[in-house]
């Protein structure tokens, strides 16, 4: 299991791309607000796809270490724009913008480089990445608590 930055990068950009054919309704409001990474669901899914021998390697442990210290929030507007921040500690701060539409039940987005990364879906309240790869575990988000 190797999760790198680009990796962690790509997620949050399935993440913010990745409201394309989502399937439980609500329309545009349902997905309006600040979403974060559900760091449990994020850690169980991780520890479910991983075999035997990334769980005992050492540098698994490591790399859960720097997912459960990353902090991603997705801010999804009323106007149909959107920004996603990333930030891990000794790695810095990403973000990335762009706009979003309704699709097909879901919510397809489009970064400001024209890239759309993949598809989200909404299930049981939370929003789920979706993603290609098996070697990627799921991203979840949950609704961004009150400070």
């Amino acid at each position: 299991m190797s999760i790198t930055r680009r990796t962690v990068l790509m997620l949050i950009l399935a993440a913010v791309a990745a409201f394309t054919l989502v399937g439980c309704g609500g329309g545009e409001s349902a997905y309006v607000g600040e979403w974060e990474l559900d760091k449990e669901a994020f850690k169980t899914a991780v520890e479910e796809s991983m075999t035997e021998e990334e769980k005992n390697d050492p540098m698994a442990g490591m790399a859960m270490g720097m997912v459960l210290s990353m902090n991603v929030v997705i801010d999804i507007k009323k106007d149909h724009t959107f920004s996603a921040t990333m930030s891990m500690p000794m790695m810095g701060e990403d973000t990335s913008t762009g706009t979003w539409k309704l699709d097909k039940g879901g919510i397809v987005m489009t970064n400001a480089d024209g890239q759309s990364p993949g598809m989200l879906m909404l299930k049981d309240g939370k929003l789920h990445a979706k993603s290609d790869s098996k070697d990627e575990p799921p991203f979840i988000l949950q609704r961004k608590k009150k400070s």
